[in-house]
């Protein structure tokens, strides 16, 4: 069972997890894994999560994914809001530059995935102990998107 943090764009991580195969809830902290899902505003995730029982899940070496603004809560903090991320990762997210959202079909690694997101801590994809954090929306990319998911939750 893959516990699903209930915040921003996670109606669509059920529908994407069930649609490869994957049981999935609200997270309460007894699952098999996390999911830390996208789409939202930084200050607004942070306060929503029991920052606590997450960190203190990744630390243990829990299987998570961390989708956009779940990936930037694995860092420090955000420009985009005062309020402290869980600090797993050194480091700042910033506003991108430029053409702000990035929205759009990007490569990583070779491979194309939906991103679209205002700020960035610099990278597309991270890791940490049993934690994989991107950037991009693998819920919304597709037969990628369905892959990366597929091969996350087998792992």
């Amino acid at each position: 069972m893959i516990g699903v943090i209930e915040s921003g764009n996670s109606g669509n991580v059920h529908r994407a997890l069930h649609s490869i195969g994957c049981d999935s809830e609200t997270w309460t902290g007894t699952q098999d894994a996390l999911v830390l899902p996208g789409v939202g505003h930084y200050g607004a995730f942070m306060r929503s999560i029991d920052r606590r029982a997450v960190r203190a899940w990744i630390d243990g070496g829990g299987k998570t994914l961390a989708i956009c603004v779940g990936m930037q809560a694995l860092y420090q903090w955000s420009e985009e809001d005062c309020t402290p991320g869980l600090g797993l990762l050194k480091g700042m997210c910033y506003r991108l530059e430029g053409r702000v959202p990035r929205v759009g079909w990007f490569p990583v690694d070779g491979t194309y995935y939906y991103f679209t997101h205002s700020f960035s801590a610099g990278a597309d994809m991270v890791r940490y102990k049993n934690t994989l954090g991107v950037q991009f929306h693998p819920e919304k990319s597709g037969r990628a998107g369905m892959k990366l998911l597929a091969e996350w939750a087998r792992d």
